[in-house]
């Protein structure tokens, strides 16, 4: 009997453990990063677009993510002017190498 209380007490506290989702890479451009991109990377004018790009599809997740951590030594990007970390970085870097 005691036994079953346990595991019932036990599983009941893990009721209220949310699980924590990965950011969501879209929300970020859109809220962070569309206002000079444009939507979906498509461009504004002020940058250049990002969808279809030979750097967006041919780079490594990894230099795409520091770029948008720290911008390029071009001063294409005036990063970290939005400030994001890692993880974000990498949701959106993600999302970016998705678009066609």
């Amino acid at each position: 009997m005691r036994n079953l209380i346990f595991l019932t007490v036990l599983a009941l506290s893990f009721i209220g453990v949310g699980v924590i989702a990965a950011p969501d890479g879209k929300a970020l451009f859109d809220s962070k990063c569309a206002a000079c991109h444009g939507a979906e990377g498509g461009g504004t004018g002020m940058l250049a677009p990002l969808n279809g790009s030979d750097f967006i599809k041919n780079s490594p997740t990894d230099d795409i993510v520091k770029i948008i951590l720290e911008g390029t030594s071009k001063g294409a990007i005036p990063m970290p002017a939005t400030k994001v970390t890692e993880e974000e970085a990498k949701a959106i870097a993600d999302y970016l190498k998705g678009l066609k």
